[in-house]
Protein backbone atom coordinates (compact mmCIF):
# COMPACT_ATOMS: atom_id res chain seq x y z
CA UNK A 1 0.00 0.00 0.00
CA UNK A 2 1.31 3.63 -0.78
CA UNK A 3 0.08 6.91 -0.31
CA UNK A 4 1.44 10.30 0.17
CA UNK A 5 1.28 12.56 3.09
CA UNK A 6 2.22 16.74 3.17
CA UNK A 7 6.75 16.44 5.18
CA UNK A 8 5.73 17.93 8.25
CA UNK A 9 2.68 14.96 8.89
CA UNK A 10 5.42 12.19 7.45
CA UNK A 11 7.72 13.64 10.12
CA UNK A 12 5.13 13.70 12.76
CA UNK A 13 4.61 10.18 12.33
CA UNK A 14 8.42 8.97 12.14
CA UNK A 15 9.11 10.93 15.68
CA UNK A 16 5.67 9.09 16.97
CA UNK A 17 7.11 5.29 15.45
CA UNK A 18 10.46 6.25 17.26
CA UNK A 19 9.29 6.99 20.43
CA UNK A 20 6.76 3.41 19.98
CA UNK A 21 10.60 2.10 19.70
CA UNK A 22 8.75 0.54 16.45
CA UNK A 23 9.55 0.80 12.60
CA UNK A 24 7.24 3.17 11.08
CA UNK A 25 5.35 0.60 8.80
CA UNK A 26 4.64 -1.27 11.86
CA UNK A 27 3.10 1.93 13.58
CA UNK A 28 0.79 2.93 10.92
CA UNK A 29 -0.49 -0.48 10.65
CA UNK A 30 -1.26 -0.28 14.32
CA UNK A 31 -2.68 2.95 13.98
CA UNK A 32 -5.12 1.42 10.88
CA UNK A 33 -5.91 -1.32 12.97
CA UNK A 34 -6.98 0.62 15.48
CA UNK A 35 -9.25 3.00 13.96
CA UNK A 36 -10.57 0.08 11.97
CA UNK A 37 -11.58 -1.61 15.60
CA UNK A 38 -13.08 1.72 16.99
CA UNK A 39 -15.95 1.76 14.05
CA UNK A 40 -18.05 4.75 13.43
CA UNK A 41 -16.92 8.05 15.84
CA UNK A 42 -20.29 8.53 18.18
CA UNK A 43 -23.17 10.86 16.23
CA UNK A 44 -21.35 10.16 13.12
CA UNK A 45 -24.45 9.90 11.00
CA UNK A 46 -26.02 12.67 12.73
CA UNK A 47 -23.57 15.54 11.30
CA UNK A 48 -22.44 14.07 8.09
CA UNK A 49 -23.43 16.25 5.61
CA UNK A 50 -26.74 15.75 4.06
CA UNK A 51 -27.79 14.14 7.85
CA UNK A 52 -31.60 14.62 8.34
CA UNK A 53 -32.94 17.54 10.24
CA UNK A 54 -36.26 17.58 11.37
CA UNK A 55 -39.43 15.30 11.71
CA UNK A 56 -38.37 11.60 10.59
CA UNK A 57 -40.21 10.69 6.83
CA UNK A 58 -42.69 8.70 7.29
CA UNK A 59 -43.89 5.75 4.96
CA UNK A 60 -47.36 5.71 3.09
CA UNK A 61 -48.95 2.54 3.39
CA UNK A 62 -47.82 0.46 0.07
CA UNK A 63 -51.36 -0.59 -1.17
CA UNK A 64 -51.84 -3.85 -3.42
CA UNK A 65 -49.47 -5.38 -5.58
CA UNK A 66 -51.07 -4.81 -9.21
CA UNK A 67 -52.39 -8.02 -11.13
CA UNK A 68 -49.96 -8.49 -14.34
CA UNK A 69 -50.79 -11.22 -17.22
CA UNK A 70 -48.66 -14.10 -17.35
CA UNK A 71 -46.08 -14.35 -19.98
Amino acid sequence: MHFYVPAEVAADLRRRARRMGMPLSRYLAQVAGGARRRGWPAGYFTRVVGGWKGTPPRRPAQGEFEKREAL
